[in-house]
């Protein structure tokens, strides 16, 4: 299967003449650049995946660009083309693949190799490897009984976090009742993306409250507003055994499979962030736009399920672009439950 759809990939030449800029990451040898202009590598099995990179060169440059995809340390496909490069103008070399299916549950490793020679020398003049990850459409394989076991709870007024949770088959009771979070006594409180702190103001200390009571709180991409910090001086709330603000680092900790620094189809990672300033003797976190600041703020309560996780990743705005924003997901609910381990 993999041999058979891999010969249908398409090579699109060079193309563009898009001024002076010059990449200097990826495969430099003499007098050409060659860069990645994509920074993610989690792909989708049984889809199209397309890759773009820049050719730049001291000197005019004709021969071949070759390219080939190996998987499991097996090259499946090979393939070359006619290439030219004329001094301070970058080229374009685009790779589109028809990714071939993957199993259910199962994670595959693959190189995308991209070389640059001269045709009567057979010596590579640049060349890079672009390490890809193939992941299945769906986290949850074969997790249904887990999921159960989770109870989840949702509150999502802005509705895209129930859309995505139903097509993946997620069980989950949903209340519209901001003030009913507190009397979930068991379970998995999911507040969905988008919510904003300025329309539900008492949002950020009950989310605090039902967490400090034993119950994990997982709050996605808040879109506006702010949270006093518990545990600072006068935020009369209760007091966490642990606080913890972190970066983008975050999702490679919890798979190192999954992009963390681009996400397609734009490269942005993170829908929101928090900065932490002091306001009247608390210290409080604004939600801004974008990663500008912390996209992870964490609080865990000596209570011994009791957490509560802000987590700015936009999963649910590239739920469809790629893999990592579905299987990051499925890996908070791990993380904040304590239930199931990463593949």
């Amino acid at each position: 299967m993999w041999r058979q759809l891999a010969r249908r990939a398409v090579f699109a030449g060079v193309l563009g003449i898009l001024g002076a800029g010059v990449c200097p990451a990826g495969g430099v040898e003499g007098d050409l650049s060659l860069s990645p202009l994509e920074a993610w590598s989690a792909v989708f099995g049984g889809a199209r995946s397309e890759f773009h990179f820049a050719v730049t060169a001291r000197k005019p440059f004709r021969g071949l660009a070759g390219w080939s995809l190996t998987v499991n340390g097996r090259v499946i496909a090979r393939r070359e083309e006619a290439l030219a490069v004329e001094p301070a103008k970058e080229g374009r070399i685009t790779i589109a693949l028809d990714i071939p299916p993957v199993k259910e549950g199962v994670i595959v490793q693959a190189v995308l190799s991209l070389s640059l020679y001269v045709e009567d020398r057979g010596q590579a003049e640049a060349s890079l490897r672009k390490p890809l990850w193939v992941f299945s459409h769906n986290p949850f394989a074969d997790r249904t009984e887990w999921l159960k076991e989770l109870k989840i709870h949702l509150f999502d007024p802005e509705g895209k976090t129930r859309q995505a949770l139903e097509k993946m088959g997620v069980p989950f009771s949903e209340t519209g009742n901001v003030e009913s979070l507190p009397d979930f006594r068991d379970g998995l409180v999911i507040v969905g993306e988008g919510v904003s702190f300025e329309d539900y103001r008492g949002l950020p200390e009950i989310m605090v409250r039902a967490a400090a009571g034993g119950v994990p709180v997982l709050c996605l991409a808040p879109s506006g507003g702010r949270l006093v910090l518990p545990g600072s001086e006068g935020a009369e709330l209760p007091k966490p055994a642990a606080l913890a603000l972190r970066g983008n680092d975050v999702i490679t900790e919890l798979d190192k499979r999954l992009d963390a620094l681009a996400w397609p189809p734009d490269g942005k990672v993170v829908a929101s962030s928090l900065s932490v300033r002091a306001d009247r003797g608390r210290v409080v976190a604004e939600v801004g736009e974008g990663g500008a600041a912390w996209p992870w703020a964490e609080a865990r309560f000596a209570e011994k399920r009791g957490r509560l996780l802000v987590c700015g990743f936009g999963l649910m705005r590239a739920w469809e672009a790629g893999p990592s924003p579905r299987f990051l997901f499925a890996r908070l609910l791990e993380h904040l439950t304590e239930k199931g381990e990463a593949q």
